[in-house]
């Protein structure tokens, strides 16, 4: 019996194992859109901190993260905020959110940057004493308040003494013939501790609580503007 040829059929179409080029659907790399997100939100965290920090005058400005973000947000900042900037090492999310020990890290630094400041008001005042630039006592500190020539007002121990407030905030004396001078209609008397750092916060004056390495007379001394 003659043997039949048989045909083969067409060969079918397999599907194609080629990877996306840069011409098919799904090709490119999402990583450029995530960083600019990123430093958008970072921009936008900047921008926030430095409105609080100019609205509430604060000094210093703790941050906390991880580092590059801390990083990149510290090159973010206008030089006024970064100046007060501290960033926090602990609290990473390598370390977890430990609130005891962020907690324990910013009152050490606050306590740090404390001592920093009374040694420098301290040098200062040294430095001042005899020069007209630093005065002490009820009756000069007073006067200077009044003047709005105050810059640091420093407090010592003040004990229960007390002074007279006028009209004005800013108005204290150690005498009434004093406000009397200044045109003042009414006189209270107030304890020195509550007052005399109201008087300085209000015409713009630094207030430093000093230790025993300054002991002014009367408890109370300031640095002058002039």
């Amino acid at each position: 019996m003659p043997c039949a040829t048989r045909r083969r059929s067409p060969a079918r179409a397999t599907r194609s194992t080629r990877q996306p080029g840069a011409q098919s659907p799904g090709y490119g790399d999402p990583e450029p859109n995530v960083e600019e997100q990123r430093r958008r939100n970072i921009a936008a965290v900047a921008d926030r901190i430095t409105e609080l920090a100019d609205e509430h005058h604060a000094e210093p400005v703790f941050v906390i993260g991880e580092v590059r973000s801390r990083t990149d947000l510290a090159e973010t900042l206008p030089q006024r905020t970064g100046d007060v900037l501290v960033q926090v090492q602990t609290g990473s999310r390598a370390d977890g959110s430990d609130l005891e020990r962020i907690r324990d890290s910013i009152q050490e630094t606050l306590a740090q940057r404390r001592l920093e400041e009374m040694d420098d008001v301290a040098e200062r005042y040294r430095s001042g004493a005899g020069t007209g630039l630093a005065v002490e006592g009820l009756t000069d500190v007073t006067a200077a308040l009044r003047e709005r020539r105050v810059d640091t007002l420093i407090l010592g121990d003040l004990g229960d003494t007390t002074v007279l407030v006028g009209d004005d905030p800013s108005l204290v004396a150690a005498d009434a013939g004093a406000l009397s001078e200044m045109g003042s209609g009414s006189e209270r008397v107030c304890r020195a501790d509550e007052v005399l750092p109201f008087a300085a916060v209000v015409t713009g004056a630094a207030v430093v609580r000093m230790d025993e390495r300054l002991t002014p007379a009367d408890g109370i001394g300031a640095l002058l503007r002039y």
